[in-house]
């Protein structure tokens, strides 16, 4: 574990070198695309390359004539080419176990990318289908202005179910396949964290600020994206507020919130007469 978070370390800090803040946003959106592939591939090498390591040590201790020799041993063992002959009993069965190795890491290999990709296209799928209902980039004033735009308020239930179980999904594909944390949405502009917040403040936004009955099902979206996103940030030791209220400092000034609001009115949308009390 260890070791594979210090490569992890070493190839984002390669990717930190390609992509300064100097360069546009696309771009290194572009680049960065690239991490987790590589970071994916580094991994298999680096299994294969101690794998060869140990079983030559192996191979050296059964009689190899060199340590050249041991390594080339191991490795056409570990790869199954057959370009090296053991000697011995013993050296053959340590062959066949090698083999049985290269061929177990091949083969999660290859069942674990299917896997990645499926939770990968059930993340993006919400994703780009928020595009519809908020634009692009997805923004919590947009699915509301849109909602309004077309008389679907109620509908909006459908959209905060979705995003509950999304959340929900969220939480246990990217804390068991933390890899897919890496994994950028193929548009820069409409970016998978950026849809989440961008739903949460939406639901918030309804629930507080707009004059419409409250949404019980918006606030079970909100607890859903509150709980799943402190797993991630958990793993990735991102500090929170463990109990907070309505005193605790958020991110969002109140001077954004009101030009929030006047956006909505504009829009025709009813806000509710209290202000301070829906911030």
């Amino acid at each position: 574990m260890r070791l594979s978070r210090a490569l992890a370390r070493v190839i984002g800090g390669v990717f930190d070198l390609l992509t300064p803040p100097r360069r546009s946003y696309p771009t290194r959106d572009r680049i960065l695309s690239l991490y987790p592939s590589i970071m994916l591939l580094s991994y298999q090498a680096l299994w294969l390359g101690l794998s060869v390591v140990a079983f030559a040590l192996g191979f050296a201790a059964l009689g190899a004539s060199t340590p050249i020799h041991a390594v080339a041993l191991s490795g056409s063992s570990l790869f199954t080419l057959g370009t090296s002959h053991t000697a011995g009993a013993g050296q053959a069965a340590l062959g066949f176990v090698e083999a049985g190795v290269g061929l177990t890491l091949l083969a999660l290999l290859i069942a674990f990318i299917p896997t990645l990709y499926a939770a990968f296209q059930r993340r993006e799928i919400s994703v780009s289908r928020l595009s519809v209902r908020a634009g692009i980039p997805a923004t919590p004033w947009g699915i509301l202005e849109i909602a309004q735009s077309v008389s679907s308020y109620e509908r909006l239930d459908e959209l905060w179910r979705e995003w509950e179980q999304w959340f929900i999904e969220l939480g246990e594909t990217h804390t068991t396949l933390t890899i897919l944390n890496f994994y950028r949405s193929p548009t820069p502009d409409q970016t998978w964290i950026g849809a989440a917040t961008a739903v949460l403040d939406a639901a918030a936004l309804f629930n507080a600020a707009v004059d419409e009955v409250p949404s019980p099902t918006a606030g079970l979206c909100i607890r859903s994206g509150w709980l799943n996103l402190r797993r991630l940030a958990d793993y990735f030791h991102v500090a929170y507020p463990l109990d907070p209220d309505r005193t605790t400092p958020i991110a969002i000034e109140r001077a954004d919130f009101d030009r929030v609001l006047e956006r909505l009115t504009r829009s025709g949308i009813a806000i509710v007469r209290d202000r301070d009390d829906a911030w």
